[in-house]
């Protein structure tokens, strides 16, 4: 949380482009076939453990063992999202760090038919492959599939 990749959208003028701005990504792609991601930990340091605490609960891992991602609106000119959910609102309270707040907040969306959201996600038993392989699965989904 925190960069340009949270407002930006592409524009026609050239001023923000995706595969400019956000590099990294395509960049990665090449290492995430052949090395398994840990957890994300940008922002990770000394003030800041666990800065992406929305991955834990307690001292454990993605308990749930799911992972999902939701948008409200896509960042590319030439490839809308196709809305798939309706969101109300999020409690951003287990991600307080990635989020900057201190304790408790929400987002509430307006709920107008002109509002889109899509999410995506994938769930995985713990001991699996699956299981070992999630922060890679994540980066495809979140990063490459549907931010680039």
């Amino acid at each position: 949380g925190g960069t340009t990749w949270n407002d930006n959208k592409e524009t026609t003028d050239g001023k923000y482009k995706l595969s400019e701005d956000a590099k990294v990504i395509s960049d990665l792609e090449d290492t995430a076939k052949v090395a398994v991601f840990g957890a994300p930990d940008g922002g990770t340091n000394e003030a800041y453990p666990r800065y992406f605490s929305n991955f834990y609960r307690g001292e454990k891992e993605c308990p749930l063992g799911v992972i999902q991602c939701c948008y409200t609106g896509s960042r590319s000119l030439t490839e809308p999202f196709t809305e798939n959910a309706d969101m109300c609102a999020i409690d951003l309270a287990d991600a307080a760090k990635s989020n900057h707040i201190r304790n408790h907040a929400f987002t509430v969306y307006e709920t107008q038919p002109e509002n889109e959201a899509y999410c995506s996600g994938f769930a995985y038993e713990e001991g699996s492959f699956g299981d070992a392989v999630k922060y890679n699965t994540l980066f495809q989904m979140a990063m490459k599939t549907n931010l680039y």
